[in-house]
């Protein structure tokens, strides 16, 4: 296969799992000051941004995975005081301690636990003196191969018990954690829970799942084609890396199951043997229905007993053993335990669109290495693939599959065709900001009456070549692809459109369109004609099945004490954490318990300085999250917009049906309430939201990153509402040493906040106690 000379050539796998190495590195490289004080070597890292990933660990709240790594942990135990031995139990990485307290309860005659990760281990410290069971849990704050035998252990343990797994179950370094474990730290005899991991595939046919991976051309509203992929896209191998995600949340009539689930891998983690970092498995498959091959459906679970009867599975819900056929229910894919720590995965096949007959046997090829995995299909004589192929074209590595499902959508591609149709370009020159592989306007270059000249703004070096790519193979010779404006005569462009999009950032982020056109709004000439005219922020109440867990506390776990841990996360939280936050909303059912609400609604054609508007978020039900999208307006027609929130109507009551391919913003309300009152705003070059919340306080030394930092003198702050007179953190907080100040101001936390999120802001309170008493929060705020 020929390869473009600008293409990339990476393996991004590889980089990947260097800087996760690297990031790991960072993390553990922690060193002891005389006070026994456990500190980062490097200053920039803030560890609250890494506490704060763990959220309240909805694999706390997932009562199947506790409860089995109970059984586990039972049987191992009892095996062993069976046998007539004592049960000496290893927990590698720790986290919060509840499966060494687990251990402790069943009877396990020591238990030693051990964690890298500094701020987990003080804290699970805490939890288990908290439990009462400091004596009898030896805490090693190490990362399992630092921990020596006769140096930090007395002797080896014969029970080890680990949760090291991700969705593609090796992916954290599970081969190289148990192998370690096997030859320096564990008995030759021992029973290791799991005992055992298994990997289930299962091919199939899915123009959805297809739609991901694959760029198809655009037609328009006749059928006759205006853009075609390049051949360095249509021979491109496309990524083969994994795409983790809730299976179980796509529709029945969204895929074809080609082939029955079959197991590819087990992975013996009982140490009979090391296992492998490299292997290759060649399983023959029958074809259920004749059918395009296009990608697999990947899962595994767990033995955690040496039994092998207590399993753990990950399943998707219609190879889940849980699952009952039997049993009649509309959403059967809310009967089985939910899990957003151990999802499903989509693996695309380096041969695209191959034809399956029915009854066919075919070979399903599984290799994995270290930390991956990946899989093709064909005859065992054409197996030559040993390395993991990579996308050459570029898009692929420069493009979040959401954002290729996105070019693809049809219906949203016919709106926005139609839309450009009635412009009635001819002669025209039309200016196209993208927002990633922006092929509309590459289609409005082919369009009758046509253009004399498009031009599109794609900062993106990778996407700029493969855009010109497009150009060139479908012969566009008005188009013309910048990195910026630079050099544009504003003066002659007759039409602007901005392409809506909402894939990985938060909806109000592609305000930056007004911002644009205010920006050049003098240079354009009168006539200019721009699209989309109108954007509206819209949010509705809803009641989450489960992904409210991943905010909520725990309280008690499995009979355990984890307030300490609560403690933790909420303070994390609060330092490093937007209130607002991005999720695929397709994936996480929710029911809609009150009417939409407007936030904002911008017309390109009166484009204020500054916005406010205030009002109420009401339910007429108890509600623990709420969405939040726009809705953009192409034209004065209704039937133009395209909403990057709900494809469907909201029905109150009723489960939401999201877009696939765009993201929500989601807050997460933490007590229950049938109203919550908003102020949506910009001034000052920012958007944002205060949403009115209870009291609570928040103490100030949790804000100080550093006590060499140079102090600073408090501003005065003259008007506690106005936006702009925000006080930087650090040099606030600093300016507090040894004074008591009472006044009323707001907090601004953008001095620490890692780059790529969004300030936070908080009306605060300060009094002579050195607390900040909170009064309100601003959910987002957004510089243009």
């Amino acid at each position: 296969m020929e390869v473009h000379p600008n293409a990339v050539d990476l393996d991004m796998t590889k980089v990947w799992h260097q800087l996760r190495s690297k990031l790991k590195n960072k993390i553990l490289e922690y060193k002891m000051t005389n006070n026994n004080e456990i500190k980062s070597y490097d200053d920039e890292f803030d560890e609250n941004q890494d506490i704060a990933r763990s959220r309240f660990a909805d694999m706390l709240h997932d009562t199947d995975r506790n409860q089995k790594y109970y059984l586990g942990l039972k049987a191992a135990i009892e095996r062993m005081h069976e046998n007539g031995k004592k049960a000496n139990v290893l927990d590698i990485g720790t986290g919060t301690g509840l499966l060494s307290m687990m251990a402790v309860k069943l009877g396990a005659d020591s238990v030693i636990a051990c964690d890298g990760f500094m701020p987990a281990v003080e804290c699970a410290s805490k939890i288990i003196e908290a439990n009462g069971m400091k004596d009898k849990i030896k805490l090693i704050k190490k990362h399992s191969t630092q921990i020596k035998v006769g140096v930090d252990m007395e002797h080896r343990a014969n029970i080890l018990v680990t949760e090291v797994f991700d969705t593609e179950l090796i992916g954290e370094g599970a081969i190289g954690t148990f192998n370690h474990a096997h030859s320096k730290l564990l008995e030759k005899d021992c029973i290791v829970v799991p005992t055992l991991g298994t990997i289930y595939v299962q091919i199939i046919e899915s123009p959805v799942v297809s739609a991901w991976n694959n760029i198809k051309l655009i037609a328009d509203l006749e059928g006759d084609i205006l853009l075609r992929p390049p051949t360095t896209v249509v021979n491109c191998p496309r990524e083969v890396t994994v795409q983790d995600l809730q299976l179980s949340q796509l529709t029945e009539s969204s895929f074809r199951a080609l082939s029955e689930p079959i197991a590819v891998f087990d992975f013996d983690f009982s140490g009979a043997d090391a296992i492998e970092k490299q292997r290759k498995s060649i399983k023959t498959i029958k074809i259920l229905q004749t059918g395009l091959a296009q990608a697999v459906f990947m899962w595994w679970d767990l033995k955690m007993d040496v039994d092998k009867k207590v399993v753990l599975s990950c399943a998707p819900y219609w190879a889940h053993p849980d699952f009952d056929v039997n049993k009649s229910n509309d959403f059967p894919q809310n009967d089985i335990p939910w899990r957003d720590h151990w999802l499903q995965a989509i693996y695309y096949l380096p041969q695209n669109n191959v034809l399956l007959s029915e009854n066919r046997e075919i070979q399903i090829i599984s290799n994995h290495d270290e930390f991956s995995l990946w899989f093709q299909i064909g005859q065992t004589e054409h197996l030559v693939l040993n390395e993991k192929p990579s996308c050459t074209c570029g898009i692929h590595l420069a493009c979040p599959r959401s954002r290729i499902m996105q070019v693809n959508d049809s219906l949203r591609n016919k709106k926005m065709i139609q839309h450009l149709e009635e412009w009635n370009l001819k002669g025209s020159t039309l200016l196209v900001i993208g927002n990633g592989i922006s092929l509309i306007g590459l289609a409005a270059s082919k369009m009758e009456p046509s253009p004399s000249r498009v031009m599109i703004i794609e900062p993106n070096r990778i996407l700029r070549t493969a855009l010109e790519e497009f150009v060139d193979d479908n012969k566009l010779w008005n188009v013309n692809v910048k990195e910026n404006c630079d050099k544009i005569k504003f003066s002659t462009v007759t039409h602007l459109f901005f392409e809506p999009s909402c894939v990985e950032v938060l909806p109000w982020t592609n305000f930056k369109y007004f911002n644009f056109i205010k920006k050049y709004h003098d240079n354009f000439g009168p006539h200019i004609k721009y699209s989309p005219i109108k954007a509206t922020l819209k949010a509705v109440p809803v009641q989450f099945l489960d992904l409210h867990k991943i905010r909520c506390p725990l309280k008690n776990c499995e009979g355990f004490d984890m307030s300490k841990y609560d403690e933790m996360i909420l303070n994390a939280i609060d330092l490093a954490d937007p209130e607002v936050e991005v999720h695929s909303l397709w994936e996480y059912p929710c029911k809609a318990v009150g009417q939409i609400s407007t936030l904002l609604e911008i017309d390109v054609s009166d484009i204020k300085r500054e916005y406010e508007v205030s009002g109420l978020i009401e339910s007429d039900n108890d509600f623990n999250g709420i969405a939040i999208w726009i809705d953009w307006q192409l034209n004065s027609n209704p039937k133009s917009i395209i909403s990057t929130g709900p494809k469907e109507p909201i029905q109150n009551r009723e489960y939401i049906k999201w877009s696939m391919h765009d993201k929500q913003g989601v807050y997460f309300v933490q007590s229950t309430k049938n109203q919550i009152s908003f102020k949506f705003g910009q001034a000052g070059g920012a958007y944002m939201i205060i949403l009115r919340i209870p009291f609570r306080r928040v103490r100030l030394k949790k804000c100080a990153r550093s006590e060499e930092r140079k102090k600073s003198v408090l501003p005065e702050v003259s008007n506690a509402n106005d936006p702009r007179n925000a006080i930087h953190v650090p040099n606030f907080v600093q300016s507090l040493s040894g004074t008591t100040i009472k006044t009323f101001g707001r907090l601004a936390f953008d001095g620490f906040i890692k780059e790529g999120i969004e300030p936070g802001l908080a009306y605060v309170s300060l009094s002579s106690s050195n607390e900040i008493k909170a009064l309100g929060f601003v959910l987002f705020a957004v510089l243009l």
